[in-house]
């Protein structure tokens, strides 16, 4: 997360308390989160999108959310 584009955007910081209520608004569109990890600079997939949330020595955090719809 980039804390200034946060804090701009006037969101709650990002916490465990906030992650379980995106995994209950995630559940009741049937969006069942697995496991979530937050990264720093190594995003795990070679993807176009993953290299540019690294990119230009970018300082935001990542949050990897791997999930199920069922």
């Amino acid at each position: 997360m980039d804390k200034e584009y946060v804090a701009r955007l006037g969101l709650p910081p990002f916490d465990i308390t906030a992650m379980e209520k995106l995994a209950l608004i995630y559940s009741e569109a049937g969006i069942y989160i697995e496991k979530w990890s937050l990264l720093d600079k190594n995003v795990p997939h070679k993807t176009t999108w993953g290299q540019k949330l690294t990119q230009g020595g970018a300082t935001r955090t990542t949050l990897l959310i791997q999930a199920k719809i069922r």
